[in-house]
């Protein structure tokens, strides 16, 4: 049969191997921390709430979870000449799937032209529509050459 381990207030044994540790903070609510089979970082977890609470050298934490920091991650602005240009590339590597169209980048430079400075996210459908319906009206289109 193992020793009995001592025991200290704020650690106890939830399951079997299971170790926690708890203190009151000074509004009167429980922390409880789980620490899996580790009792040694369950003492010093609550060795370490005793202290603070004791002394004025940090704050108390009034509960036991972690705050992730989210890191401000910079996204790049996709403009539709970004788009344009990297769906020519995939156009040029892949010519049995287009091989149905006829010029394919004249149609592209077009749609660079009107739309290329622009971010992708901020053009919206209204937008493309007005462009073709404008497209097909200068050059006199049918609706089926605009599919």
């Amino acid at each position: 049969m193992p020793p009995q381990t001592k025991k200290v207030k704020g650690v106890y044994e939830w399951e079997v191997g299971n170790w926690c540790g708890r203190y009151l903070t000074p509004n009167g609510r429980w922390v409880r921390k789980s620490f899996g089979r580790d009792r040694a970082a369950a003492l010093d977890w609550v060795d370490e709430a005793c202290r603070l609470r004791r002394t004025t050298d940090g704050v108390l934490a009034t509960t036991a979870k972690t705050h992730k920091v989210v890191e401000e991650v910079k996204v790049a602005v996709v403009t539709v000449d970004m788009l344009c240009i990297e769906f020519l590339a995939y156009i040029k590597k892949n010519l049995d799937e287009y091989r149905d169209q006829e010029n394919p980048a004249r149609r592209i430079e077009e749609i660079r032209g009107a739309f290329g400075y622009r971010e992708a996210a901020g053009v919206n459908a209204p937008e493309i529509e007005d462009w073709l319906d404008t497209t097909q009206d200068d050059r006199e289109l049918a609706n089926a050459t605009m599919n």
